[in-house]
């Protein structure tokens, strides 16, 4: 059975503090480029590609390239892609991204004009690697290709401004040439939506959520992300506090000080502390990558976890976006909630990038009770009944007749048939036993002798199961006292 549990607010205001969160790809970044001074082009059509290399200075993402292009003709599809870049300049391996725009559409005028080509996906550049622009219009021809824009001097500060394929790829020439391009992308590593709350889990303490994106390669989901990153709240040059970074991505994150903490390093509130996002010094090397946020006086929330929780959904709003998915719900089967919580995926989320927040905000996660259902039913006892004492001796002699004349004797001195088969079991244990007891001369032995009397006598149902138990036990303990004891 599902339910969810929801505490109702007193009020439903939408604080201005989380009115509008900007996405972290709202506006992308120029950053590898080579603009000017183009004064010829080369032509790309059928098996004759073109390419140019470059290095990056920082890590990043690539999102589109855009390019220098003008046409002849109809040259129909252009695709445009990522390669790595060999030690000479030349594309090697598989698309690490691509895109594709329409070439017909080109500009026929022989200065160009600049085409943006988005790459899908998104795609994560190391800092100091080469790699290579390709592009390629298979379908076109002589007559009807597309010239990509180059000043002949060579005049980038790239090693291999130009590189050409007659064969669609499988080999290249480098040319000293300087074809015209520029990159956009996003940070590899970010911080923003921080906000501040204090006396959480104890009086005085401050909880920092944020959220963060680190894309950073090429660890970026292949390594322990715990092993590479730290979340610190720094004073200046002071380190504060500080955990792992939980997850890669774009995910909330956490920074917990208690109050002893809190007081011991002299916060104040509104204060202009940095949240960093630092790489270990175990992995990277000096400078390790970073990336810092500036606590602002409006980023100071205070102790009411309703504002918590509204951050919650609306930081998780903004990962939806990012990626595309759903984190969180406004409905359960045809119930409309009082307001948006989280999702089972946006709660798993958020559970592990602040740890313990599903216990400062219940009221905005999905949760899932299951309860072991239970029928009120009726036993018939049908295997033991089978096992009563009638039943059982029924089965020696003429059908009926041991447990009849047990029952008679019984009613002549007030005891039930099966009592009256118990007390005769027992002589005949005792009887058993002391004949052993005078042949053997060992009162264990004689025990256990007369023990198969008393199994009979549950078997038949004349003599309770706990009290065979207790006889078969004194049988052990006299078969370990006379093959053990007397014999040390």
């Amino acid at each position: 059975m599902k339910f969810i549990r929801i505490l109702t607010p007193l009020l439903m205001v939408l604080m201005l503090l989380f009115a509008a969160i900007p996405l972290p790809v709202s506006a992308q970044t120029l950053y590898e480029n080579y603009t000017t001074d183009d004064d010829n082009a080369t032509a790309i059509y059928d098996a004759n590609w073109t390419a140019r290399d470059f290095s990056t200075g920082t890590a990043h993402t690539v999102t589109s390239f855009s390019l220098l292009l003008n046409r002849t003709g109809l040259p129909e599809t252009v695709t445009v892609s990522l390669r790595m870049s060999t030690a000479s300049g030349h594309p090697t391996g598989a698309d690490l991204t691509a895109g594709t725009i329409n070439g017909s559409t080109f500009t026929e005028n022989a200065a160009g004009d600049w085409y943006t080509i988005n790459m899908t996906p998104e795609f994560s550049l190391e800092t100091g690697r080469n790699y290579s622009i390709t592009v390629r219009a298979v379908a076109g021809d002589v007559d009807n290709c597309i010239f990509w824009r180059w000043n002949t001097t060579g005049a980038s500060s790239y090693d291999y401004g130009y590189e050409v394929s007659n064969n669609s790829g499988s080999s290249w020439t480098s040319e000293d040439y300087d074809l015209l391009f520029k990159v956009y992308g996003n940070p590899c590593m970010s911080i923003a939506n921080a906000s501040v709350f204090s006396s959480m889990a104890e009086d005085g303490d401050w909880l920092t959520v944020f959220l963060y994106l680190n894309n950073y390669a090429p660890y970026y989901q292949y390594e322990s992300p715990e092993e590479y990153f730290n979340l610190q709240f720094y004073d200046n040059t002071t380190l504060i506090g500080q955990g792992k970074m939980p997850a890669w991505g774009y995910k909330p994150g956490s920074i917990y000080m208690s109050g002893a903490t809190v007081s011991g390093g002299n916060l104040t509130w509104y204060g202009a502390y940095n949240i960093t996002m630092n790489g270990s010094a175990s992995k990277f090397a000096a400078p390790t990558p970073s990336v810092t946020h500036t606590l602002t006086p409006s980023e100071y929330v205070g102790s009411e976890t309703f504002w918590l929780g509204e951050w919650l959904i609306s930081t998780a709003q903004v990962i939806e976006d990012y990626y595309g998915i759903n984190l969180t719900m406004d409905t359960i089967g045809n119930d409309t909630l009082p307001y948006t919580i989280l999702n089972e995926v946006g709660g798993s989320i958020y559970m592990t990038g602040i740890p313990g927040i599903e216990n400062l905000c219940p009221e905005r996660f999905y949760v899932i009770y299951w309860q072991p259902q239970y029928t009120n039913g009726t036993f018939t006892n049908t295997y033991q009944n089978t096992l009563n004492w009638i039943n059982q001796t029924s089965t020696i002699g003429s059908a009926g007749q041991i447990p009849t004349t047990l029952n008679a004797i019984g009613a002549v001195i007030n005891l039930s048939g099966n009592n009256i088969g118990m007390v005769i079991v027992f002589i005949v244990y005792i009887a058993v036993v002391g004949v052993a007891l005078r042949i053997i001369g060992s009162v264990p032995w004689a025990v256990v002798v007369g023990t198969p009397i008393l199994v009979t006598g549950g078997w038949l149902g004349l003599i309770p199961l706990a009290l065979i138990m207790i006889m078969a036990a004194i049988s052990l303990m006299a078969v370990i006292w006379i093959v053990y004891l007397r014999g040390t």
